[in-house]
């Protein structure tokens, strides 16, 4: 690692380039990443002028420079510029035999990788991992590529795969499951009753048959029967238990957006809180200068194990990416 400590958190800018202050905070504070939205996004020169100044000012090559770039409703970049790709669940609707299914799920995920690769975009949040669940809410809905645990494996590993040979680090979500919210997590807590055991066999099932996937993104949801208290983005028992033994994934774990209104306490203490149970990144997507200011004011570096998690995603995508 370099010598300057490193800081295990995401951070999200308000336009399309750096501005003087937030450049000297960055200088100071060396986050781990950043992450794009339609905000920062106009036309490709600015986007690489933007990435250039992201690496200039953390004075690091290994920055992570994040998207969401889904597909269908979830996509940053600015269209008639960038070409409109499908959402995950249109790709499976297209129909044929399940290897035509993969083939093209591939396809689209590699030519949206490139895009990205070019960009100077080194990690995606794709592929959806969550069950299509007919009567749950429509936050995740066509996001999702099927209602079947195998089903979803499949296309979401062909996903990951278009994605790494492009040369973009995928990361699974949303860790252990996100499908079956009744409520949107961006204005309430969603609570899935369940048991552990239907869990397992369901929702949690395509993140068990992908654990081995370099980056994976939590949820904001509550499980009561796993813990009372705590959704599983903040809760020690989820992430340890599930997400990191049942589940068996060893990746680097980053947080969804910690500004959704399913989550409650203070900024710095939802930080705080989500890295103390055992993610490794916090992600702080958006806000003034002064709330990043607060974010790390009493934030340690990133540990060992995190950075090690993040070399070995490098290391992973590398050895994937096709020349």
């Amino acid at each position: 690692m370099d010598q300057k400590p490193v800081l295990p958190i995401i951070f999200g800018i308000p336009g399309l380039e750096v501005e003087k202050e937030w450049a000297d905070f960055f200088r100071r504070v060396s986050p781990f990443g950043f992450i794009l939205f339609a905000r920062n996004l106009k036309e490709p020169k600015q986007i690489k002028r933007l990435v250039y100044q992201f690496h200039e000012v953390c004075d690091r090559d290994d920055l992570a420079i994040l998207i969401d770039e889904e597909g269908g409703r979830v996509q940053r970049l600015p269209q008639p510029k960038w070409k409109r790709y499908p959402s995950a669940r249109s790709l499976v609707e297209e129909g044929g035999s399940e290897e035509i299914i993969q083939q093209r799920i591939h396809q689209n995920y590699w030519h949206l990788g490139k895009g990205l690769k070019e960009l100077g975009i080194t990690v995606n949040a794709a592929p959806v991992a969550d069950l299509l669940i007919p009567e749950a809410h429509e936050v995740i809905g066509d996001r999702a590529f099927a209602s079947d645990p195998k089903d979803v494996a499949k296309f979401a590993r062909a996903c990951a795969t278009g994605l790494s040979e492009a040369g973009v680090i995928p990361t699974v979500k949303h860790l252990p499951g996100y499908g079956r919210a009744l409520v949107d997590p961006h204005e309430e807590l969603p609570i899935v009753r369940e048991t552990k055991d239907f869990l397992k066999k369901s929702d949690f099932q395509p993140f068990k048959m992908l654990s081995d996937l370099p980056w994976g993104m939590t949820s904001h949801l509550l499980f009561p029967e796993l813990d009372e208290k705590w959704p599983a983005t903040l809760s020690n028992k989820i992430i340890s238990e599930i997400i990191r033994d049942w589940i068996g994934f060893k990746g680097v774990l980053v947080t969804d957006c910690l500004f959704m209104k399913s989550l409650s306490g203070t900024m710095p203490e939802r930080i705080n809180r989500c890295l103390e149970v055992g993610c490794d990144l916090a992600l702080h997507s958006h806000g003034e200068l002064a709330d990043l200011e607060q974010a790390v004011l009493e934030m340690q570096p990133i540990s060992d194990l995190s950075w090690d998690r993040w070399e070995r995603s490098q290391e992973w995508v590398s050895e994937k990416t096709v020349h």
